[in-house]
């Protein structure tokens, strides 16, 4: 600890001797460590990725790769900014710590991303970096450096384009339009087309001039709210003979629609130029009531809005984004022509030409050109311009769209568009992540792209939870087509995930006619835009195999009835394929097949279906394991697919992947099979776990009689950094030789209770079955009016009795149990529920800006009055309760040394504890009561940061009024004026008139910093004086000092003595800024040549008057500087706060806490004696 505010307190403490009591920690980041060498940075590839991906010490980034403790990469042998932020940071933690991330979270660290390996942004404060470096879950801790955001396909010396599109992301929460203003201003020749203002991706798109790109991304880097800086490639476009292939591996057949299989209940989303919806394949529609034909317009929305459904249509929505223009065209964007793509493409999905299909039939003809899933409907996201034919209704964030798609009931979403981004995990990327680890059931779809090389994999198709299709030949065949994009990615990883014929595809066809129903001849087109649709489709066939209850029986079954998650339909599509040679970064897991997995009952089928699948909010955590048993006959293939939806990585990760599960299979011989452990397509023994993928599979082309054991592995689950990501739900699909199931009845008497003794778990119990060697148990939230459809794993239990630990308190669950033996499972038990008392660690909903503090110190006693607005408890049943912590660090962060009340139960408190002149900043957060009473981090904190001051006085009597931005503050500071520790006149901080992170001032600000209402003495001449160095835009910004004798109510100019050093002459008339000054106006702006310097006011005409004095900032929209600081403000003859008192308790307590020799105990008594009347 430091006293670095004891010289300026000193004053104070000469009158009152209470000020020692204060020490303040260091506001310098210290230097790097010592040991840390500087060297030149490497961007990891996808030659290097799996061999970094083994060294858990190193900090992965797309830049860099480097152990923090020993090394840190020194961007400017890259010819980039090499500078540290003072609001950002990153914290590694230690390898022996899997519960880090809560640890984090308990100190009140805000987290932005994760990045490998157990390494997470952070915001960053001195005070926080010296708890983190004394904590032991930390291994290092440093700012963040500029270098870290830029791209490497931006570092000097890179091939641009004349006019460069680059995108400019936030840290999470940021204001991105202050960000990208301020960037504007610094590259005047770069141009803003874009701002999204979204919480977990804010962006803003910039076109720059080839000559400026370098001193562009400089700037960018360095401002310190941008994140990342990355190249924007514009998203550009990428079934006759399809079905037989896709479902039977041969050119004729059709088992799935042979069981009745045809889409029904499915929607498919399908964003791309248009459609030509008045096409006969989108024109009827039989949802079992009849023939329906009807066209579908288009409508207008802003994702994540939806518009108008129609169930009983094929198309089920027509939805045309920001920027497009409704139905389909063949104009040329760039080289050739859209050729009715959209409509190609709805096609192929589930187009319905011929005869009508029914929920029934498909009433299939290999000459009409219908759709994989012909009785699915399509929801159609419009992205085209028919003016332009280009996808401009792409520039949103697309995880918005997958948003409304899934709020609209579609639950499949395909792709054939993509951004040329050669491998690298880009914010498209991150968007399809971010979409599909929240919406569990969403699958998304993605085409790979046509540009046929190795590493050329379009964004978003390098998503790691999107499933990403290459194209073959026509037909049957089995050869990757010359122009399908190849992977792996930039990180190492298996893209794309499948193949589906894509070459000559025969579909849906489009014209300019939009309103009268046509039925032209079918069109041929190739791309792996046409592979995309048809594995979509044939997902929608996967997804009703489950909603229609053939799993696990074989036969419809109502009760079976199940809504899988998007990960179970990936892993069930990639545990079908025909193997190409798997894993293979030309066709992925090989060509989908269909009947090679799906399991039924009525045909000769020698595989049965497996399916273990946990969501993320019972999966694995670090350390934790997941084992399922089969006892298999001797002979035949075994696969086995695992498949999770990885949380979003960071976009400045060199290895995307964050949650690392391991996949391991081991035979009756005690041989041991690792996930992607392959040789000739055939899984080997020996090598080392999967360290990039979010699929690993074990195939076996015969397998050896006995049980075969299926091991989940949790290895390493830090999660993001975003609530719960530090627990990984997954998807586990086995299709293995076919075996006889002696279970056939569900258990009785399913009980779901909680024990005093332990309530956080659900207990479960029933009766045993015979013939079970254990139990699925299946839960949803709600209650049992809910189907069986919407149940999932929630575990396993080798007994009649399972406990449940991953509740979470105040919701109400259903519980339904299953049977199983060696080889399959039987029914489903009926439904039972019970209401959760385990913790809940859902935050209430608070706005922690409502925080007002106010001096309520009487002649009896010091009091600081804090108030706020009621909080909402996100956890059902509780109350909510406050907690309140103070210091005199304007920078703080909460955490238990700065703890003053807890469990607070109304919206107000009242600081007694106070010391006399002294300045305090609170933040006020809210948690439910469902923790244990112990006030906070014990329960659900909220973890705002809003600090807000106050400073307890009696009242202002005669004097000279100080303040100096330090010991005692009294002015009002309007947003975006702070108190900061940038530059000082004597001391260590001042006023600003930005935040104290902004390295220049905001576009467009009229506020104030104001002091209280004072009164001048009468007959005397009182002085203002103070000290400021600015920075100002010269003629067109500046600060003007005015004062007001009615409560603000008026106010007039104040010059300094001998005037303003300039004045606002360029702003125009009409005046552009903000506050509407004229040119004519004096002003401070312009330079003051980097010092401070000294001006006074004479206040004489204003004697025995009571006034208000402010300093006003305007600016406009154009260039920012530094700012304005202003210090050391002093009005004489004047009023002056006077002191109050302590109670006689809080004085004892205090006493007891004073070193020795800190202070003049005696001469305190006297004080305490005399002016509070104490009688010590």
């Amino acid at each position: 600890m430091t006293t670095k505010w004891l010289p300026r307190r000193a004053r104070h403490l000469s009158t009152f001797l209470l000020f020692a009591l204060i020490t303040m920690p260091s506001f310098a980041f210290k230097e790097p460590d010592d040991r840390a060498r500087a060297v030149p940075p490497t961007p990891p590839d996808a030659n290097s990725a799996a061999r970094l991906s083994q060294d858990g010490d190193l900090v992965v980034m797309r830049g860099a790769a480097f152990d923090p403790v020993t090394e840190q990469p020194d961007f400017s042998a890259r010819g980039l900014p090499n500078i540290t932020s003072t609001r950002y940071g990153l914290v590694q933690l230690a390898a022996n710590r899997p519960d880090g991330l809560k640890e984090l979270r308990a100190l009140g660290v805000r987290v932005f991303g994760y990045l490998p390996h157990r390494t997470y942004q952070i915001a960053l404060t001195p005070a926080m970096r010296a708890t983190l470096e004394a904590h032991p879950a930390v291994r290092w801790v440093g700012p963040y450096r500029s270098g870290y955001k830029v791209d490497p396909a931006l570092w000097p010396g890179q091939p641009v384009e004349a006019l460069q599109e680059i995108n400019v992301i936030g840290f999470k929460g940021v204001d991105i339009a202050a960000a990208a203003s301020l960037l504007g201003n610094r590259i005047g020749a770069a141009n803003r087309t874009l701002v999204l203002e979204t919480a977990y991706q804010p962006l803003a798109r910039f076109v720059v001039p080839a000559a400026q790109v370098d001193a562009f991304v400089a700037a960018a880097a360095t401002i310190e709210d941008i994140a990342w800086v990355e190249p924007e490639i514009a998203p550009r476009l990428e079934n006759g003979d399809s079905v037989s292939p896709t479902q039977g591996n041969d050119t004729s057949g059709t088992p799935i629609y042979d069981q009745g299989i045809t889409g029904t209940g499915q929607i498919v989303a399908v964003t791309d130029s248009g459609l030509d919806r008045n096409q006969c394949w989108f024109t009827q529609y039989d949802n079992g009531l009849g023939v329906n034909n009807a066209q579908t317009d288009a409508e207008d929305i802003v994702p994540p809005a939806i518009g108008t459904t129609f169930p009983d249509r094929k198309v089920f929505g027509y939805f045309v984004l920001p920027g497009a223009s409704p139905y389909d065209d063949n104009e040329v964007c760039t080289t050739s022509p859209t050729s009715y793509h959209g409509t190609h493409v709805a096609g192929t999905v589930a187009g319905d030409r011929g005869d009508v299909a029914t929920p029934d039939s498909a009433n299939y003809l290999n000459n009409d050109e219908d759709g994989m899933a012909p009785n699915a409907q399509i929801l159609f996201y419009d992205s085209g311009n028919d003016d332009t034919g280009c996808l401009s209704g792409l520039a949103i964030d697309i995880e918005l769209m997958f948003d409304s798609s899934f709020a609209a009931g579609a639950r499949i979403h395909t792709n054939s568009w993509g951004a040329g981004s050669d491998g690298v995990y880009r914010s498209r990327d991150q968007s399809v992540d971010a979409a599909t680890w929240r919406m569990e059931d969403m699958m998304v779809i993605k085409s790979a792209g046509n540009a046929g090389n190795t590493t050329t994999v379009s964004s978003p198709g390098n998503s790691k939870n999107i499933l990403t299709v290459g194209a073959l030949g026509h037909g049957n065949s089995t050869t990757i087509a010359g122009f399908s994009s190849r992977g792996p990615t930039v990180d190492g990883r298996v893209k794309p995930d499948i193949s589906a014929p894509g070459t000559s595809i025969a579909s849906a066809a489009g014209d300019d006619n939009d309103t009268t129903e046509a039925c032209p001849n079918a069109a041929s087109l190739s791309g792996t835009s046409m592979a995309a649709p048809t594995v979509a489709g044939s997902a929608a066939l996967v997804r009703e195999y489950f909603t229609t209850g053939f799993y696990p029986s074989g036969q419809r079954t109502i009760g079976d009835a199940w809504n899988p998650p998007g990960m179970v339909l990936k892993a069930t599509l990639l545990n079908s394929t025909l193997n190409l040679g798997m894993p293979s970064f030309n066709t992925g897991w090989g060509r989908v097949w269909l009947d090679n997995n799906l399991y039924f009952s009525s045909t000769d089928d020698d595989r049965r279906l497996r399916i273990f699948s946990r969501t993320n909010e019972t999966g694995l955590e670090t350390g934790e394991s997941n084992t399922y048993e089969l006892t298999l006959p001797d002979g035949g293939e075994l696969r086995a697919t695992l498949v999770w939806f990885d949380p979003p990585a960071d976009l400045s990760a060199g290895i995307t992947l964050v949650n690392n599960l391991d996949l391991e299979v081991r035979s009756p011989g005690g041989m041991t099979f690792l996930g992607n452990q392959f040789s000739g397509g055939e899984s080997q023994t020996g090598g080392a776990a999967d360290t990039l993928n979010t699929v690993e599979q074990v195939a076996l082309s015969n397998t050896s009689a006995g049980t075969w054991t299926f091991t989940v592995r949790g290895t390493g689950v830090p999660g993001n950094g975003d609530l719960f990501t530090d627990r990984q739900g997954y998807a586990l699909v086995i299709s293995h030789p076919t075996c006889t199931i002696s279970v056939d009845s569900a258990p009785d008497n399913v009980l779901a209770t909680v024990n005093p003794g332990t309530p956080q778990q659900v207990s479960v119990t029933f009766d045993a079955v015979p013939g079970a060697t254990g139990y699925q148990i299946y839960r949803t939230l709600g209650d049992c009016i809910q189907t069986g459809a919407n149940f999932q794993l929630v575990g396993n239990a080798t007994t009649n009795s399972f406990e449940d630990t991953h509740t979470i308190g105040g919701f109400q669950y259903a519980y339904m149990v299953r049977a199983y033996d060696d080889c399959g499972i039987g029914p489903l038990s009926d439904c039972v529920m019970t209401t959760s008392e385990a913790s809940c660690p859902l935050p209430p909903e608070f706005d922690s800006g409502s925080l007002a503090v106010t001096n309520s110190s009487t002649a009896s006693g010091c009091a600081i009055d804090v108030n706020w607005s009621a909080a909402t408890a996100a956890c059902p049943g509780t109350g909510v309760t406050y907690n309140v912590y103070r210091s005199t660090d304007p920078f703080f962060t909460p955490s238990a040394d700065s703890l003053i009340a807890t469990l607070l139960e109304t919206t107000t408190y009242t600081d007694e504890s106070v010391l006399p002149l002294t300045t305090y900043f609170y933040v006020v957060r809210a948690e439910d009561t469902s923790g244990d009473g112990s006030g906070p981090n014990a329960g659900n904190e909220s973890l705002g940061l809003d600090r807000v001051l106050g400073t307890a006085y009696e009242n202002l009597s005669a004097g000279t009024f100080a303040d100096s931005a330090e010991g005692t503050i009294l002015m009002n500071l309007e947003s975006p004026w702070s108190i900061t520790d940038n530059r000082s006149a004597d001391g260590d901080f001042s006023y600003y008139n930005a935040a104290d992170s902004d390295e220049l001032y905001q576009p467009n600000v009229c506020a104030a910093i104001t002091t209280p209402t004072l009164e001048l003495q009468a007959a005397t001449t009182s002085v203002l004086s103070y000290q400021t160095r600015f920075n100002v835009e010269a003629d067109w910004d500046g600060v003007v000092v005015e004062i007001s004798t009615d409560e603000g109510q008026n106010w007039q100019d104040l010059p300094p003595d001998g005037g303003y050093p300039n004045d606002f002459s360029s702003t125009g008339d009409p005046p552009g800024n903000a506050c509407a000054y004229p040119a004519s106006q004096g002003a401070f702006n312009g330079s003051s040549n980097g010092e401070f310097q000294a001006f006074s006011h004479d206040l004489s005409a204003f004697a025995g008057s009571s006034v208000q004095i402010r300093w006003r900032f305007s600016s406009d929209g154009g260039a920012e500087e530094e700012g304005f600081y202003l210090d050391d403000i002093q009005i004489t003859n004047a009023e002056t706060p006077q002191a109050c008192c302590l109670s006689t308790s809080v004085f004892q307590t205090s006493r007891a806490m004073w070193p020795n020799g800190q202070i003049n105990i005696l001469r305190l008594i006297e004080f305490l004696n005399t002016q509070c009347q104490f009688g010590l």
